[in-house]
């Protein structure tokens, strides 16, 4: 039975700054292995930049396939991922007015508690590693 799917509204349009991917790691590891993650950094910018060209549409939608969804379905999915920025193709997707914002809804759900000062974004951010990942995938291409 096929069914019809009937966007309302997108989390893009309802939160513009919403978050959805993040990789977390604490100083100390990415002092210790920092080229590692450098490098998954670059692989995932790299697959970002595959996955948006649309020339490779079919292709990612039959390896997506392995969820179980099929080719048509994981490219309908496809299309509406790369139209909320879910992968970010342009910069780190970890600019500040982003990451202040999921801090301050953290805050307003009590996931940081009432007078619990929050970790700042110059703290919390390491720009350099998504700085050093693009120039590698870029040499990459």
């Amino acid at each position: 039975m096929k069914r019809k799917l009937d966007v309302l509204s997108t989390i893009k349009e309802v939160d513009p700054l919403a978050h959805y991917n993040l990789l977390v790691a604490t100083r100390k590891n990415v002092e210790a292995k920092r080229d590692v993650y450098v490098r998954a950094v670059a692989a995932l910018l790299r697959s970002a930049k595959y996955m948006a060209d649309p020339k490779n549409a079919d292709r990612v939608a039959k390896i997506a396939s392995v969820t179980g969804r099929s080719p048509t379905v994981a490219k309908d999915a496809l299309k509406r991922f790369l139209e909320i920025e879910f992968w970010p193709v342009r910069g780190d997707g970890l600019t500040r007015e982003n990451v202040e914002k999921a801090i301050k809804t953290e805050q307003d759900l009590g996931g940081i508690k009432p007078g619990k000062q929050p970790v700042a974004y110059d703290r919390l951010v390491d720009p350099s590693l998504a700085r050093d990942a693009s120039a590698l995938a870029a040499k990459a291409h």
